[in-house]
C-alpha cells in the first residue's frame, strides 16, 4: 500500500511540475487610471456668503423680526460628502455650525442636486437663535439646493418656533427660503 502512496504522490507532483513548466505570454502593463474626484459639486459652492431666511407665509404670530433673518455663512469644505454650515451675526453672539450642505454625488444610480440639512442633529432643531425679548428662533429642516449666478437658494421643508423659557411660543411647518449670496 504505501507503494501505492508513492506512486500517487509522484503522479502528482509531475502533474503539477508539468503545469507550472508551461510558457505563458507577459501582459502588458495595465495604464493606471487616475481616480475620478470626488465630490466636484461642493468644491464650487465652498466659501463665504451672506444667508437670508425668509419663513414660510404661514408662519403668521411669528414676530417680524423673527420673520426674515439675515446671518453671514460659511460653507467649509473638509473633504468630505458634505459641506458644513456654520452662521455668525444676527442674534448669534459667535459662530455657530447649523447645518451640512451634501453632495449630490451621494446616489449611486445618478447624481441629484445637493442638499442642505439645516438644524437637524441628533435629535433636531437643536440650536435656537436669541432674539431678545421675543424668545429664541429656532429653525430645522431640508431641502434640495439650486445653484444661481450669484450663489444658491434652498427651499427647505421644515419647522419654525419661537422658544420662550419654560413655554413653546408659535410654532409653523412649512417651506422656508433660504438664500445664500455670495460675498
Amino acid at each position: 500500500m504505501t507503494n501505492v502512496r508513492r506512486i500517487g504522490t509522484i503522479l502528482m507532483l509531475t502533474g503539477t511540475i508539468a503545469a507550472c513548466s508551461t510558457q505563458s505570454t507577459p501582459t502588458a502593463p495595465s495604464i493606471p487610471v487616475a481616480p475620478r474626484a470626488q465630490f466636484t459639486d461642493l468644491k464650487a459652492m465652498a466659501g463665504t456668503y451672506t444667508l437670508t431666511i425668509d419663513l414660510d407665509a404661514s408662519c403668521t404670530e411669528f414676530p417680524t423680526v423673527a420673520r426674515l433673518r439675515t446671518y453671514r455663512a460659511m460653507l467649509e469644505d473638509r473633504g468630505w460628502h458634505y459641506l458644513v454650515v456654520e452662521v455668525a451675526g444676527g442674534g448669534f453672539s459667535e459662530p455657530t455650525q447649523i447645518g451640512d450642505l451634501f453632495s449630490g454625488e451621494l446616489s449611486l444610480l445618478q447624481p441629484t442636486n445637493p442638499a442642505l440639512k439645516w438644524n437637524s442633529f441628533d435629535i433636531g432643531c437643536e440650536v435656537a437663535e436669541p432674539l431678545g425679548d421675543v424668545g429664541a428662533l429656532a429653525v430645522c429642516g431640508f431641502g434640495p439646493v439650486t445653484r444661481t449666478p450669484s450663489g444658491l437658494v434652498v427651499a427647505v421643508t421644515g419647522n419654525a418656533s419661537i422658544l420662550r423659557t419654560g413655554a413653546i411660543g408659535p410654532w409653523c411647518k412649512g417651506v422656508h427660503r433660504f438664500a445664500f449670496e455670495r460675498d
